[in-house]
């Protein structure tokens, strides 16, 4: 069963009602059959595109919260180091200095390893965003 039709009125440009022209004399139809073809073709690619920016969009909110967390635990390790410097130069003994020690050391490659995650964080999120955008 056809499905039923309405007429409605649009501008199109020039050179598009041009092709719409030589594809209906090609196929040997009228324009209008052209136009639903190409429109049902534009309308599934356009339903594509807007899924895809939704997922984008939930990727991106996704990522920037991860952002958040990643900064928040930077701040606390910055608080954990200052703390170690402060028992690091404090008189206590040797063994609880080894484990300051470790501590420092161990804080400060976990900061290197949250700058590097902070830092491909930040690039990932750009890339989405130019992406969603387009």
């Amino acid at each position: 069963m056809k499905p039923k039709s309405k007429s409605i009125s649009f501008r199109i440009t020039q050179p598009n009602l041009d092709e719409v022209e030589k594809l209906a004399q090609q196929k040997q139809c009228d324009r209008s059959r052209i136009l639903n073809e190409a429109l049902s073709v534009r309308l599934k690619h356009l339903a594509t595109k807007i899924e895809t920016e939704q997922k984008m969009s939930k990727y991106i909110n996704l990522f920037e919260r991860n952002f958040v967390f990643v900064q928040r635990s930077f701040n606390d390790l910055n608080q954990l180091i200052k703390i170690a410097h402060v028992f690091k130069n404090e008189p206590i003994d040797h063994e609880t200095q080894k484990h300051i020690e470790a501590l420092l050391k161990h804080t400060q490659a976990l900061e290197q390893s949250n700058l590097t995650i902070l830092r491909n964080l930040s690039k990932l999120i750009d890339i989405l965003e130019g992406k969603s955008s387009s």
